[in-house]
């Protein structure tokens, strides 16, 4: 096993997978190359549960709170291996992906913990994903595949995969 060192750091990053009329609720941040959108969602802090870190990360990023359902789900991130590898080359992510719903009298909304680079979230239409900037990239068709699905499919590995 190898553990956390200077150069190198592990964490569990918990996502959620809101979907409503035909849109998915995405994270909106913009780098060097324009915008791009990622599921809300985040890392696991010590001595939190995973349900709870789900919770602060929607709150932070979404100004709301959900309730999560199944495991949709599970992917291995290496960060040395994608384009960010020159802001996150040091980190081996482990995310699981929930189905969620957002808590009734709820809506996102602004928040003042957004991450780095985030400029806010979007409803992004599912007709329209295959064309969009969303991370992982090599998710897109299996997430859309899940949604659209009439019954909750088992929770899926989808290995290292950007």
């Amino acid at each position: 096993m190898i553990a956390n060192t200077p150069d190198r750091m592990f964490r569990l990053s918990i996502k959620a997978i809101i979907a409503e009329d035909d849109h998915l609720l995405a994270i909106h941040l913009r780098d060097r190359r324009g915008d791009f959108y990622y599921l809300p969602g985040g890392g696991q802090q010590i001595g939190e549960t995973v349900a709870e870190a789900l919770q602060r990360e929607c709150r932070e990023e979404i100004g709301c709170g959900v309730m999560h359902h199944e495991i949709m789900f599970v992917r291995d991130y290496y960060g040395w291996n994608h384009e960010f590898s020159d802001i996150e080359g040091h980190i081996h992510q482990v995310e699981i992906m929930f189905r969620c719903t957002i808590l009734p009298g709820q809506r996102p909304t602004t928040t003042t913990v957004p991450d780095e680079m985030q400029v806010g979230f979007a409803w992004l239409p599912l007709d329209e994903l295959a064309e969009t900037r969303f991370y992982p990239l090599g998710m897109r068709q299996d997430l859309l595949e899940a949604i659209r699905s009439d019954a909750a499919l088992p929770a899926r590995y989808l290995g290292a995969i950007n």
